[in-house]
């Protein structure tokens, strides 16, 4: 079994359900007022797909959605599935924050570090504050964009070799030298 080392704290509420997706026209059906059906932003579904693939990362539910309606990881893995993405294999096995809420989530994500000294490397792509240098404060009308993406990588000292330019994970200016210097600054933070 690979050792996990990395991890992405997947938050839905702004990341994935973002204003953008409201445009979808899944998202425009309503029944007496209320919305009946709800998709995900396929753009920031393949984005968060690709770096977590791109960093081997395993994946934590971060969202208030899987505590507030008492929603398991099926769940998630149906909306990401519909989105184009299979979840499944890239859980973690401890799968969720033990209190998500945006209140909570600095504090949760910290405890289930502390229960878990074989990650080396987190991000968290979210809408409300996470500890840092992981956080990544995402614009919750747009969702994902390729700076956070490449903000992502980076934390997670990945690459992305089939992108070129700002998404590529370490920016152009960066060489060998300059990527071991970043590379020292994330193992100290």
């Amino acid at each position: 079994m690979k050792t996990v080392t990395k991890i992405v704290f997947l938050d839905l509420e702004g990341v994935i359900f973002n204003v953008r997706s409201d445009f979808l026209p899944a998202n425009q059906w309503y029944h007496n007022g209320d919305r009946i059906v709800s998709e995900c932003d396929p753009v920031s579904v393949a984005m968060i797909r690709r770096l977590v693939e791109k960093s081997e990362a395993s994946v934590v539910a971060a969202s208030e959605t899987v505590v507030e309606r008492n929603l398991g990881h099926r769940w998630i893995e149906l909306m990401l599935r519909r989105a184009g993405w299979s979840i499944r294999p890239h859980w973690h096995d401890d799968w969720r924050l033990a209190d998500p809420l945006p209140q909570n989530r600095q504090w949760a994500i910290t405890e289930w570090l502390d229960r878990h000294p074989e990650v080396t490397r987190w991000a968290a792509p979210s809408t409300d504050p996470a500890p840092s240098p992981g956080w990544i404060k995402i614009n919750p009308e747009i969702g994902l964009s390729v700076p956070d993406y490449r903000r992502a990588l980076m934390l997670l000292d990945g690459t992305d070799a089939n992108f070129s330019g700002p998404a590529s994970g370490w920016p152009q200016w960066t060489e060998a030298g300059g990527r071991n210097v970043v590379r020292r600054w994330l193992n100290r933070a």
